[in-house]
């Protein structure tokens, strides 16, 4: 089960970032920027380790009641997203929300990222790059803290609390994923795409960009070439990664 709720924790951080870099900057194309001449500042929070919640007792939750079927699911799924954080209920789309999850769940199992049918949508400021001389392009730093915010909210969910909740879904969950019609399991595509997030290496601090059409790419081909899941990873910025993949460290002695 540890697995499992592993990756559903890496979903919920996927599909927000996704939410907002499909919106705005499609991830298969890098990113839309806006050119700047100097890095923006960074936000004293910035520089400050991300605190999580306070510990909580590893106590099993009492019964937690669940829909009996996917169709008409939404708001109870709300009001169990809610407990585990209510600030990403704010976020979440209308419908179909346990369907979205495992779709994103297969997706980043494979390495991409779906680009419609998102279950969260996490609001972004701005993109933007600092240009040094005419040609060298890179990421402004600023960036980096749009998203610190959603992986606080995500990290700050007690593993057990969220085990608890899975457990429950876990029947829904696989249902849903019975639907795609792939064949195998919900559970060994969740494993794989934990194992697909947790592999991404961090991004070189100093890797240009180029701007062969409207959407910034990488420079180096062998970046621009990697997984779309890299990429996203990314685009949190290494304090960001970094934080999700240690908290999935943390989730990983519950396989």
């Amino acid at each position: 089960m540890g697995r499992i709720v592993a990756i559903v924790l890496v979903v919920l951080v996927g599909i927000g970032a996704v939410g907002w870099y499909l919106q705005r900057e499609p991830a298969q194309h890098s990113d839309a920027a806006t050119m700047v001449q100097k890095p923006l500042p960074l936000p004293p929070s910035a520089t400050q380790p991300i605190r999580r919640n306070e510990p909580q007792p590893d106590v099993t939750a009492p019964g937690i009641a669940t829909p009996e079927s996917l169709d008409g699911s939404d708001g109870a799924v709300r009001g169990s997203i809610h407990a585990l954080a209510p600030t990403l209920v704010t976020w979440l789309t209308p419908e179909e929300q346990l369907r979205k999850w495992v779709a994103l769940v297969d997706a980043v199992a494979e390495g991409k990222l779906p680009a419609k049918n998102l279950p969260l949508k996490y609001p972004m400021q701005g993109f933007s790059v600092v240009a040094q001389g005419d040609e060298d392009v890179s990421i402004n730093p600023a960036n980096f803290n749009r998203a610190n915010l959603l992986i606080e909210t995500i990290t700050a969910i007690p593993p057990r609390k969220f085990a608890d909740y899975y457990h429950a879904y876990s029947p829904l969950l696989e249902r849903a994923y019975a639907e795609l019609g792939r064949g195998g399991n919900f559970e060994a595509r969740l494993t794989l795409a934990i194992q697909k997030v947790r592999d991404v290496k961090p991004l070189t601090a100093d890797a240009k960009l180029a701007r062969p059409k409207f959407y910034y790419t990488y420079a180096d081909p062998a970046l621009e070439q990697s997984s779309d899941v890299a990429k996203l990873l990314w685009r949190l910025g290494p304090a960001n990664q970094q934080q999700l993949q240690s908290y999935l460290g943390e989730l990983q002695p519950l396989l």
